[in-house]
């Protein structure tokens, strides 16, 4: 849908599942009917991921497309701490209906935005490209420079026709998309999404003093922190060089909380060392969520984009982001069989092992896309 009718109407589309699939658990009479409700919301949030980033990468110039980019990631999190302070006043279903209305907003606010430049030009619609890349850009900007140069990467004939699916066999295409899908393996294994859904029962098993929905509202807003922080870095340090630095602090954390929790779990009764600092992984794993979300998060999402040129970019990216998605559920569903193999500290020593082979990767596998044309 992304590719045929472009990405801002496929995100007016995407309107239609989102109200409904809300309105439907808002209402629904049983459980299974709930579940419908759901599964809709989450086939609306799978699209907009894919029109959304596809449509904010393509908009925005050079200079400021790191930024822009991680914008979609503090949406996330503004809506994930947005839905959990409403929680506390509201039912799930008056909650449902809530949430049924910043999807209308958007809805709206969709009628003021242009299309898509690049979308247009492989579509053969070039002057109203270059209107639209005039408006964003400025008049001073070489905007004639810049649709040249989408028309060579994307080899757009002259009657618009552009290339597909077919293209995601060429072998420097594949090579990308197995190092975005590598990207989200390790976002997913080195504990991001883990610590994420289970913070307040890794900090109950760990032994922390506060209490877990205290905490765990505390890591929501360290999250928003983190995407803060990634918009201002993303155009500053790069994909590349955030990516290793926010790894290589992701293992140190995960390091440190796997050693606490070995050292306490076999410490002698009437040893107190340990009780005396359940300070400890409470910092840990704040620090993990707030790191992770100024690079390990953000960042497999933007280069899913920005690997790939327009006429191939949003069936490139698709297949990258289901293949996250598919990681994120095996890893959340390997959380407790894990941990019962590996034991707690060693669940947490796993992770941060992940996320230092994390570092390697991204040392040598990633393209830095900073202050670069992606076409």
């Amino acid at each position: 849908m992304v590719a045929k009718i472009g990405r801002l109407r496929s995100m007016q589309v995407i309107v239609v599942p989102y109200v409904g699939g809300w309105l439907i658990v808002a209402l629904a009479p049983t459980t299974p009917v709930l579940l419908i409700g759901r599964f809709i919301i989450g086939v609306a949030r799978g699209g907009t991921t894919i029109a959304g980033y596809n449509y904010v990468i393509e908009l925005s110039d050079v200079s400021i497309r790191g930024m822009a980019a991680t914008l979609p990631t503090m949406g996330v999190v503004l809506g994930g701490l947005y839905t959990a302070v409403l929680g506390y006043a509201f039912s799930w279903y008056a909650l449902s209906f809530l949430c049924a209305v910043p999807s209308f907003l958007f809805f709206l606010m969709t009628f003021i935005l242009p299309p898509s430049p690049s979308f247009l030009i492989v579509s053969g619609r070039r002057q109203q490209a270059i209107a639209i890349l005039k408006l964003l850009r400025g008049t001073y900007a070489d905007v004639e420079g810049e649709v040249a140069e989408l028309e060579r990467r994307n080899a757009v004939n002259t009657d618009g026709k552009s290339v597909g699916w077919r293209d995601l066999l060429k072998k420097e295409v594949l090579r990308q998309i197995i190092v975005v899908v590598v990207l989200f393996f390790l976002m997913q294994m080195c504990g991001n999404f883990v610590l994420m859904v289970y913070t307040a029962r890794i900090l109950e098993a760990t032994g922390a003093p506060m209490d877990p929905d205290a905490i765990t509202a505390i890591a929501a807003a360290l999250k928003v922190a983190g995407a803060l922080a990634a918009i201002l870095l993303l155009d500053v340090i790069g994909r590349r060089y955030l990516l290793v630095i926010t790894h290589a602090i992701n293992a140190v954390c995960l390091i440190v909380l796997g050693a606490y929790a070995h050292l306490a779990d076999n410490a002698d009764p009437d040893d107190t060392t340990y009780t005396d600092m359940t300070w400890l992984p409470t910092v840990c794993v704040t620090m993990a969520l707030f790191i992770c979300d100024i690079g390990v998060h953000p960042i497999p999402f933007i280069v899913a984009s920005e690997y790939f040129p327009t006429n191939i970019r949003s069936q490139a990216s698709s297949v990258c982001i289901s293949a996250g998605t598919v990681i994120t559920f095996i890893t959340l569903q390997l959380y407790t069989p894990m941990q019962a193999a590996f034991t707690q500290a060693g669940l947490y020593w796993f992770y941060g092992a992940i996320s230092v082979a994390g570092v390697v990767f991204c040392f040598y596998a990633v393209t830095e896309t900073k202050g670069k044309s992606v076409g």
